[in-house]
């Protein structure tokens, strides 16, 4: 393939988005055609819909029908050979552009050891937040997509829909906070199987919270792996108010499982910065 690529990886609501649109804004090609805005990422996705159509149909294969957050060991079920000949066709048909480019979904993590296989020594930079803060993002907006429902039914019927929306609220609070402690744990599992097969010069991995002060570092080890993007402040693409650090209220057990990974997640940052050239004093 002509020029170099990037896979920017990360948990849904971990700040994939907001670190694409950094890149992009550096100049590194996405795609042709990106995903809109939508209730939960007023500012954009800036996922090439390529990607997003693959992912879908993938999911689809192994029944998988809320865009990736449950029964995601039914991916095991798919031919290996099929998830193979689908993402090679897009790989080989995205290698058409000559420049460097790189993509952004969540979902990519689900297929990880199949973009290994045929993109083996792919640069990466892959984010992460603490699970609690990444459930309550998840929350958050399934219930700004419910209260949205509300406002559009009639007056009169207003008492009934504020009833139908603290129940509603209540279930996601109790049920489906579960689901996506799960599915970050299972996102995130598959992130670092990945990343401990790489050469720890081929990949950055940091904490939602350390992106601004580790900016820097960051643009500086792109340009060692040969991308020739322009260094523009993150804080001309960040919008602080949007990046709220509010955590879900979960007991201990649930939460005991995924503050193990979150501390291995942590553990993989600290290194990653140690061994890229640029070598930064990198504190938590």
């Amino acid at each position: 393939m002509k020029g170099n690529i990037l896979i920017i990886l990360g948990m849904h609501r971990s700040g994939t988005s907001l670190l694409a649109s950094w890149l992009a804004s550096c100049g590194l090609h996405l795609g042709n055609e990106l995903a809109g805005k939508a209730l939960g990422n007023i500012k954009g996705h800036y996922e090439d819909m390529d990607f997003i159509h693959l992912h879908d149909k993938l999911l689809k294969e192994a029944n998988i029908t809320d865009g990736g957050f449950s029964h995601l060991s039914n991916i095991k079920l798919i031919s290996s050979s099929l998830i193979d000949a689908k993402i090679s066709d897009l790989l080989h048909f995205k290698a058409t552009f000559k420049g460097d480019w790189g993509w952004k979904d969540p979902r990519t993590c689900l297929f990880l050891p199949h973009y290994e296989k045929l993109l083996p020594n792919v640069k990466v930079i892959a984010i992460f937040r603490h699970p609690l803060e990444v459930v309550d993002s998840l929350l958050r907006r399934e219930e700004a997509k419910l209260a949205r429902r509300i406002k559009k039914k009639k007056l009169l019927k207003e008492k009934y829909y504020q009833f139908q929306f603290l129940i509603m609220s209540r279930y996601l609070r109790y049920f489906k906070a579960r689901q996506y402690l799960n599915a970050w744990t299972y996102y995130n599992k598959k992130l670092i199987k990945f990343l401990e097969k790489k050469d720890r010069n081929e990949y950055i991995i940091i904490n939602l919270s350390n992106l601004e002060k580790h900016q820097t570092e960051i643009s500086d080890t792109l340009s060692n792996w040969g991308f020739a993007l322009k260094k523009i402040p993150l804080g001309s693409v960040i919008e602080k108010a949007l990046l709220q650090n509010s955590s879900a209220d979960l007991n201990s057990h649930q939460v005991d499982a995924s503050e193990a990974i979150f501390l291995q997640l942590q553990d993989m940052a600290h290194n990653s910065f140690k061994h890229c050239k640029i070598n930064p004093q990198y504190d938590e």
